[in-house]
């Protein structure tokens, strides 16, 4: 399972790209990048932005498909919502 959120034109991203483990090792999570690059290459904008948050054993999967390490270049943040707070 995979899929791609976004604004529809400059900003996306990859998310959710979940194999079951009773299936891993067999390719499966390839075949769910190649459709979701090719939705990119059809629905994307020329130079929009797309970024993956990933685990690091999964790094070499993304590059494989051309991703780049952003640091030093950028930073990720983030904030979660915490009980009591509006």
């Amino acid at each position: 399972m995979g899929r791609v959120v976004g604004d529809g034109a400059c900003y996306f991203q990859v998310a959710d790209l979940l194999v079951d483990p009773t299936y891993a090792n067999q390719g499966i999570d390839k075949l769910v990048m190649d459709e979701l690059i090719q939705y990119l290459n059809e629905n994307a904008g020329v130079d929009a932005f797309v970024v993956v948050i990933t685990e690091l054993t999964q790094i070499p999967l993304y590059k494989a498909y051309g991703f780049e390490l952003t640091y030093p270049n950028a930073y990720s943040m983030k904030w979660t919502r915490n009980e009591g707070i509006a």
